[in-house]
């Protein structure tokens, strides 16, 4: 399979079309985009939906940062992580991600504590996290 890395993201390159994960195409007219040939679309490094210095993303139970576009989240989960939002949220992932509704960030975590390293990222993003939300070791 050929595929091509454009917005953001890599595409399935057929004829003179371009076709995403997801099923969305479009007429592949940047022929000067390098192709890449794999095996699939797991074979691919989705490294690229990472992004260090985005204010949203993920915060593993360790405490490391994986930064994302905002809209990237289930992306992110699925084909970097090859898992679901749900399962990272349950495996105590923290989502931190900017509300729609007042333009804010915020963070969500299910049951809404924390280890100790998780709140150490969080402090560094500019959160408040209460003492009684971070686990006892």
């Amino acid at each position: 399979m050929k595929f091509v890395f454009d917005h953001n993201t890599w595409w399935e390159v057929e004829d003179n079309r371009v076709y995403n994960p997801d099923g969305g195409g479009y007429k592949y007219l940047n022929k000067d985009l390098p192709v890449v040939e794999a095996e699939d679309w797991n074979s691919l490094d989705w490294s690229c939906l990472l992004d260090k210095k985005s204010r949203v993303g993920w915060i593993a139970p360790d405490g490391t940062w994986f930064g994302c576009n905002p809209k990237n989240h289930d992306k992110v989960a699925q084909r970097f992580f090859k898992t679901t939002e749900e399962k990272m949220e349950q495996k105590g992932w923290i989502k931190v991600y900017r509300s729609w509704l007042t333009h804010t960030r915020d963070w969500y975590v299910k049951g809404m504590v924390v280890t100790k390293a998780q709140a150490d990222t969080l402090f560094s993003q500019g959160f408040i996290v209460d003492d009684y939300q971070i686990k006892e070791d």
